[in-house]
């Protein structure tokens, strides 16, 4: 089992010593505690077990659960597999069970990925209403699965949404915890549609930074970086958020792009959360560039082949576009442009990394690297786009909730759940 995995039985354990058995969540103070953790993660870090322990007291508290006092009520679940330390009377898989209603065409609006409907990595239920649950869903299913996919799952999102209102399901997503930072819970996708989402504030707080500089080491030329990174910040709806951005390539086609919170650590500093939110699906990301540029994510960006000389003009025009915008709102820096320490022209930097690529972008090679610097100039675009006309801060806020498998309208159909981080 990967640790990830471990992390996540360790964490649901802790749940169920802590509210069922009424075991203490102070390090090292419950032996019980400590044998059902190590039973699910074997070797546990001292700073795992600990940040853990601190989540499990934010989730008490939301719960409104006294500390050291027993409540048989719940039953718990990891949704990847059974737990060593929870017994079977005390298990559920409904979440795991509501997953499988979903037909193939239900299951394709999130590309067949459970956690691109809803990332619960662990979740409880209360017994009296399990059985009930499930035979709503039933219900549900029987009532709505011949109409349009997206029918049959907003309505269980919605039921899902009351049932954690009323704290009768808790689907629970799990980051690790950051240090020197505190534990709290999320609410998220509770409310269907844009209702408390809307954007008062977003602004970019560093330059996006994507480096244009090649060298050849060890035979093996490469870009000086790989990443289209930056921080940011917005405030929408009861949102307030400072966040870091890296986008960089996953695969010849696309970008994987993954926001990560800045959280204030005990010092009053902002540093970078540990865990990161998400990826903002590639669908998505391609959505979000179209919006606010009019381009197609790839446009002018061949796959199995060289740019030639048409598709070479367009970049070089591109990139002379973007460093004389000069958007004070939405800084750059990208590098020097410089090949094996040579400085050239932006416009000369473009025929150069086209020169060197062999038209079959995949794996690690320059070839894949070179699209994926294509594709940041069009993002850096984007946000100048979107600042032109006064969109900025929706785009800094949308991009984040989609990451973070938040609502941002009513047609989108990620599941509701509470994040511990």
């Amino acid at each position: 089992m990967a640790d990830t995995a471990k992390f996540e039985a360790a964490t649901i354990a802790s749940y169920y010593q802590a509210i069922n058995n009424g075991q203490s969540t102070v390090p090292g103070a419950s032996v019980q505690m400590t044998q059902a953790m190590d039973a699910e993660y074997p070797g546990m870090s001292r700073e795992w077990r600990e940040g853990i322990l601190a989540g499990t007291d934010a989730l008490m508290e939301y719960l409104g659960h006294q500390p050291n006092s027993t409540d048989t009520s719940w039953l718990y679940a990891h949704y990847d597999g059974r737990t060593k330390s929870i017994p079977g009377s005390a298990s559920t898989d409904l979440i795991n069970y509501i997953w499988d209603t979903f037909s193939k065409k239900q299951k394709d609006i999130f590309t067949g990925k459970k956690d691109s409907w809803n990332t619960a990595d662990v979740y409880m239920t209360k017994k009296v209403d399990d059985m009930k649950m499930r035979k709503m869903i039933d219900a549900l299913k029987e009532e709505f699965d011949d109409l349009d996919p997206e029918i049959y799952v907003g309505t269980v999102n919605a039921y899902m949404s009351q049932m954690l209102k009323e704290k009768k399901m808790l689907p629970i997503s799990l980051k690790q915890k950051t240090k020197n930072a505190n534990v709290r819970i999320y609410e998220t996708n509770l409310k269907l549609g844009p209702d408390g989402l809307e954007v008062k504030d977003g602004s970019v707080e560093t330059p996006l930074k994507t480096v244009m500089d090649v060298a050849t080491r060890r035979g093996e030329t490469d870009f000086a970086g790989n990443s289209l990174r930056f921080a940011a910040r917005f405030e929408a709806g009861t949102y307030a958020k400072k966040y870091s951005w890296e986008s960089k390539g996953s695969s010849k086609t696309a970008d994987a792009t993954e926001p990560r919170d800045l959280v204030l650590n005990n010092k009053g500093k902002y540093t970078t959360a540990t865990a990161r939110n998400g990826s903002i699906p590639g669908p998505k990301m391609a959505d979000l560039v179209k919006t606010y540029t009019g381009e197609d994510i790839n446009l002018n960006i061949p796959m199995n082949r060289v740019l030639n000389d048409k598709e070479v003009s367009y970049w070089q025009n591109y990139i002379k576009t973007i460093i004389s915008t000069k958007n004070p709102n939405v800084p750059i820096d990208l590098g020097k442009f410089t090949i094996d320490s040579k400085k050239v022209k932006p416009e000369e930097f473009i025929k150069m990394i086209a020169l060197m690529d062999n038209g079959r972008p995949g794996g690690k090679n320059f070839d894949q690297k070179m699209r994926a610097k294509l594709r940041h100039l069009r993002y850096i675009k984007m946000f100048y786009d979107a600042d032109k006309k006064k969109k900025l801060g929706e785009l800094i806020s949308f991009a984040y909730f989609l990451s973070s498998k938040m609502n941002i309208k009513q047609g989108d159909l990620a599941g509701p759940f509470i994040k511990v981080q």
